[in-house]
């Protein structure tokens, strides 16, 4: 059974706030916490009052937690950085850089945030004038609303994630004013269209102050229970593969030998199918990391992005980075056309491996509309040459050598992020996968997370 639990391990089964404020007595520095959700390897500075220089004090914890020494004056900054930071709401890593700030004062709850933010930027309103202004309650702002028991907190929450996505790298570079009307008129959309189910909600807002909002499942948890498995129902005729998900391995020696799928038939069950083999197993999660348990023995691996119906999970035996994709694909549209790449840059993410050690490598290509093509790898750029033929892209690396080419097929396609095939036909499993995006942000995050655990 070890073997087996191994083995699933390999094949990647899915990877999916706290702390205390006050006073450390030991040291007599304060805790703090940077907070959209709870902020991760966030890089906290102090400008000391007089000063222009900020001083680094260091990085928050996993739960958004920084010491503060003590007789600390001044203004904290906390730089979110896109790659590095993580939100606990959130699968992965941030993908802007922003800045966020708060004085401090006698007034300060240990916290910063973007409430504390709109406070430190707008010298002549206080964090009660924002709490008025915005019809909340001035402690749960003012707060770590992630922990409260208020009402308002949801309603906290959602404003915060929607005026973190507002804030610019730097600090300098934020408008007080149009935060706190933008921050006003999503408070008014949230009231006015009633909206009760906060926790996941998501909201944008443009130019025109016009507020729009979407439910993301942007936590393990959520993705469990929003694709719970649906048992093939014994009187049926035809088998049920409601969210079924098939495992597949980037890594071209291991994907030939494996054969997985898995269905969650709650929120601490799994089940496994290995060929014509069913394993039932048991699994717990803490945020990113789902913990499968078999007979005793455990393994623990890593989702490093997670959307509706495709996640990706780096494996803690092997630091194989798996695909993990809704088995029904009949709806998918795995035609391209050539329009859909002249003028775009895509970023490629691969193991570029031949044993079974994974070799995680990342190559951009920006396609030209007369079948040209620059491809930049680790070196110098190279010009190549391509086409599309309906299913299939392909690239040339040597005009002069045909068969110097790789041939790839759309697997499934899910937001920014498209699974292909290499070497594949249709309805024949493919000898290898890779990933692409025109997202270069969120290409470089799951690269550099993949890159981090594999080496």
């Amino acid at each position: 059974m070890k073997k087996t639990l191994l083995a699933l391990s390999v094949a990647g089964l899915l990877t999916a706030c706290g702390g205390s404020d006050g006073t450390n007595t030991s040291t007599g520095s304060s805790s703090f916490k940077v907070i959209d959700g709870y902020l991760s390897d966030a890089e906290v500075c102090v400008i000391a009052e007089g000063a222009d220089i900020c001083t680094k004090i260091g990085e928050t914890d996993e739960n958004g937690s920084i010491e503060i020494p003590a007789g600390t004056t001044g203004q904290l900054v906390a730089t979110i950085i896109a790659g590095k930071t993580s939100d606990a709401d959130s699968i992965g890593f941030v993908d802007t850089t922003y800045q966020m700030l708060a004085d401090i004062k006698v007034s300060t709850h240990n916290v910063i945030t973007p409430y504390t933010t709109l406070d430190a930027l707008d010298p002549d309103k206080s964090i009660a004038d924002i709490a008025a202004e915005l019809g909340l309650n001035v402690d749960v702002i003012n707060g770590d609303y992630v922990a409260s028991t208020s009402e308002e907190k949801e309603t906290v929450h959602a404003i915060a994630r929607a005026l973190a996505s507002q804030l610019n790298e730097s600090k300098d570079e934020n408008e007080p004013a149009t935060l706190l009307t933008q921050a006003i008129h999503i408070k008014a959309y949230i009231d006015d269209n009633e909206i009760t189910d906060l926790s996941n909600a998501h909201f944008s807002i443009d130019s025109n102050n016009i507020v729009t909002h979407s439910i993301s499942n942007p936590k393990l948890n959520t993705f469990i229970t929003n694709n719970l498995y649906v048992e093939d129902d014994p009187d049926s005729n035809f088998k049920s593969r409601v969210n079924l998900f098939n495992l597949y391995n980037l890594n071209e020696i291991r994907n030939e030998s494996e054969n997985f799928e898995v269905g969650f038939t709650s929120g601490t069950n799994i089940s496994i199918y290995n060929s014509d083999e069913k394993i039932d197993a048991e699994f717990t999660t803490e945020g990113n990391i789902i913990n499968l348990s078999i007979d005793g023995e455990s393994v623990s691996d890593e989702f490093i992005y997670v959307g509706d119906n495709l996640a990706l999970v780096v494996t803690s035996s092997d630091s194989d980075l798996i695909t993990y994709v809704d088995s029904d694909a009949d709806d998918r549209d795995i035609v391209w056309s050539k329009d859909y790449f002249i003028d775009n840059t895509f970023y490629y993410i691969f193991d570029d491996s031949d044993s079974d050690t994974p070799k995680p490598a990342i190559i951009d290509i920006t396609f030209a509309e007369d079948g040209t093509a620059i491809m930049h790898d680790q070196g110098p750029e190279e010009n190549i040459t391509w086409e599309v033929d309906g299913l299939y892209l392909t690239l040339y690396f040597d005009a002069n050598d045909p068969d110097d080419s790789i041939t790839i097929l759309k697997y499934v396609a899910e937001g920014d992020i498209t699974l292909f095939a290499e070497k594949a036909e249709p309805g024949y499993k493919p000898s290898s996968y890779g990933l692409m995006s025109t997202n270069q942000t969120l290409a470089k995050q799951i690269f550099n997370r993949w890159n981090t655990l594999a080496n």
